[in-house]
């Protein structure tokens, strides 16, 4: 018995028990969408995922007839949130389909997880995992349990845009018990091909790393649909046992239908499908409508394989020959500080020119090596004239240097999930900085549409580079190339913030044991928040940036989760508002005049008990009151300086000196003087008048 059929019956046999446990500790129900109940205490194993793992679940709806379980997304990788939608409608078709999601608290992990609700196969699945064998499929069972079944979902995702990406013979399922027919596993649970083994990508794809394979296109899932048939012909992968490098040498050497058919014999119909689904040309690869007319038995002639340009003779490198361009690019691309030195000189230029008999790429390749070296064949170039000569050599691999390979739509995936290595981190600064994927696009035989759009989105990730300030740099490509990212901050680690309306309660939920000692703001809050609304004003961004103004920096921190407060709520955050009232400190003391600081704590003392964040920011940042405190504290200065000045000079003897004393006596004569003659005036006046 598999282990996906064992855990079915473990799941039907205690469930009445399980739902009379009433849910207590790591066994009780966690309800998803308000429409599921999963259950943690039972795991499913045979239905997990490499990234997700599955438990579970019941619809509580107990009319509902259909059965689901539970996946648990891995929390450093976001699920492809955005087919839920779409995929919910095709819950008919033979595939797993999404029917809920929600960010949940995982009582297992102590945290908030990624929750995902599917709808279950009642079959199992067909391959355990890659490396496991099984019985072969014949040519009946290849039409009747996996064709014709899954041909009308391959046709509906492709009618709809809409690429799988993990279409393996270890993600096919039985739709039932009795194994007349196959559906598709699910697609959701990762980012797109992250999953997937380099068998089943095509030799661009395969050459990327996972996370760098893309969304890609119905071709690529067609492809993965034609490794997937030639598996089951064979009872397994032929080529487990090899390095990813080998599978891809392989291919481009012998082909992919060499690589995994080889010599095995088979049906005639089966062998043209097979020719046609894994051409290693996208042009000349099997669309959906020549899919359709082979399974109803109209029979095509695929086109017959190119193989590679030969060289006269081959080039040597780390003790192998090799005869062509393209295999020569992945070896370089695989063993980078090897290649860097077996470029010195212009040995690969010469067997370019001579041996491969192509002028215009060994010009390409003179104009890397001859300008990094200065006309000179001294020194190894650099990795910036390395990436570029793998881009003469083969223009459609994918976008390398170093461990970073990445197809051109997926460079910020490649950040994303390897964020946390800083090597890769530095690698994607030298990407931009080196204007990589401009010379990529430069060296593309011709500029589709969806690459002008591309190369915007980069033009942008190089303005936020050179902006270094928190809200900016490497945090902010993250989540700017990542919609439904979480938030890295370590300050969240836990709490799984996806969405901009999840940011303000998470933090708030820091404040439940105490106010903790940092503030609330760090570089991947700030970034996350900026990427994630439109129109967050540039000056607050800016003052988040003033580490040399203490005053500024806090208030900026305050408008900025005020400005989230108004856009997407809660309307009160008590726990927020004094984590953040207590880092005003500098600002209520940067006031001169003890009134308004004590006017301002009892407003700080009202934003914090009304949870307000925007109320907070302008009473600590009032115009008003700083003009007033600014005008007040001049008047006291001037004052101040004015009685320090006399009695500095009444210290100094002032009053004692002959000139003070002499002009002090000339103006008291002049008075009386002047009294003395006003008094006789107006005696005599008021004589002449009598």
């Amino acid at each position: 018995m598999s282990d996906q059929a064992e855990d079915l019956r473990l799941e039907e046999a205690t469930r009445p028990a399980r739902r009379e446990r009433g849910g207590q500790g790591q066994g009780s129900t966690v309800v998803v969408d308000r429409r599921f109940e999963v259950e943690p205490g039972f795991p499913l194993p045979g239905l997990d995922q490499p990234h997700a793992r599955a438990f579970a679940a019941a619809a509580r709806d107990q009319t509902s007839p259909r059965k689901v379980y539970a996946l648990v997304c891995d929390p450093l990788l976001a699920p492809r949130r955005g087919l839920l939608g779409p995929l919910q409608s095709l819950a008919r078709l033979p595939m797993i389909v999404p029917l809920g999601y929600e960010t949940v608290f995982w009582p297992p992990d102590n945290a908030r997880r990624g929750v995902l609700i599917l709808t279950r196969p009642e079959g199992e699945r067909i391959q355990s995992d890659t490396r496991a064998s099984f019985a072969p499929f014949d040519e009946d069972a290849i039409l009747r349990k996996v064709v014709l079944p899954l041909l009308p979902a391959l046709v509906e995702l492709g009618a709809r845009g809409i690429s799988h990406r993990a279409i393996r013979a270890d993600n096919l399922f039985f739709r039932d018990a009795s194994r007349s027919e196959c559906m598709l596993g699910e697609c959701v649970s990762a980012p797109a091909a992250l999953d997937q083994p380099s068998v089943y990508e095509p030799i661009e794809g395969a050459m990327a790393l996972p996370a760098g394979r893309g969304v890609g296109s119905t071709s690529d899932d067609l492809y993965a649909f034609g490794v997937t048939l030639a598996i089951l012909l064979r009872g397994g992968n032929p080529v487990a046992e090899l390095s990813d490098e080998a599978i891809v040498h392989s291919k481009l050497s012998r082909g992919t239908y060499g690589t995994l058919v080889g010599k095995q014999r088979l049906p005639l119909s089966l062998t043209e499908a097979l020719r046609g689904l894994l051409s290693d040309e996208t042009a000349d690869r099997w669309g959906l409508n020549d899919l359709e007319m082979w399974a109803n038995g109209r029979h095509l002639s695929p086109k017959q394989p190119m193989a590679l340009a030969r060289a006269s003779r081959p080039f040597e490198f780390q003790e192998k020959d090799y005869w062509n361009c393209r295999t020569l690019s992945l070896a370089f691309g695989s063993h980078w500080d090897e290649a860097r030195q077996t470029l010195v000189g212009e040995e690969l230029i010469t067997w370019v020119h001579r041996s491969v008999g192509d002028e215009k790429r060994a010009e390409g390749l003179a104009l890397q090596l001859r300008g990094a070296q200065g006309g000179r064949a001294g020194d190894a170039p650099g990795d910036r004239q390395l990436a570029r000569v793998l881009m003469v050599l083969d223009g459609k691999a994918p976008l390398r240097q170093r461990q970073f390979s990445t197809r051109i739509d997926a460079v910020g995936e490649v950040l994303a999930v390897h964020y946390g290595d800083q090597s890769m981190r530095q690698i994607f600064v030298d990407i931009l900085g080196n204007r990589l994927i401009n010379y990529w696009f430069e060296a593309q035989p011709g500029m589709r549409p969806e690459y002008a759009v591309l190369k915007k989105g980069y033009e942008q990730l190089g303005f936020f580079l050179m902006r270094q300030r928190i809200g900016y740099g490497l945090e902010r490509c993250l989540y700017d190339q990542n919609e439904f990212w979480p938030c890295l901050s370590p300050m969240l680690a836990d709490a799984y913030v996806t969405r901009i309306e999840e940011v303000l309660p998470a933090l708030e939920a820091l404040t439940a044991g105490g106010l903790p000692e940092r503030e609330p703001v760090d570089r991947h809050v700030a970034a996350f928040i900026a990427a994630r609304t439109s129109g967050v004003p540039e000056r607050i961004l800016s003052a988040l940036g003033r580490e040399d103004d203490e005053v500024i920096r806090r208030l900026g921190n305050v408008y900025l989760l005020a400005e989230v407060q108004r856009l997407a709520g809660p309307k009160r955050l008590p726990g927020l508002a004094a984590w953040l009232g207590r880092s005003m400190g500098p600002v209520i003391e940067s006031f001169h005049s003890r009134e308004i600081r004590q006017t301002l704590a009892l407003e700080l003392q009202a934003s914090v008990e009304a949870g307000d964040l925007y109320h907070l920011a302008l009473a600590m940042d009032d115009g008003k009151l700083r003009k007033e405190d600014d005008s007040g504290f001049a008047n006291a200065t001037a004052e101040y300086s004015a009685v320090t000045r006399e009695l500095a000079w009444v210290e100094q003897g002032g009053l004692t000196r002959p000139q003070f004393v002499f002009a002090k006596s000339q103006q008291i004569a002049a008075v009386v003087a002047g009294c003395l003659a006003s008094l006789t005036v107006l005696v005599m006046t008021m004589l002449y008048v009598g």
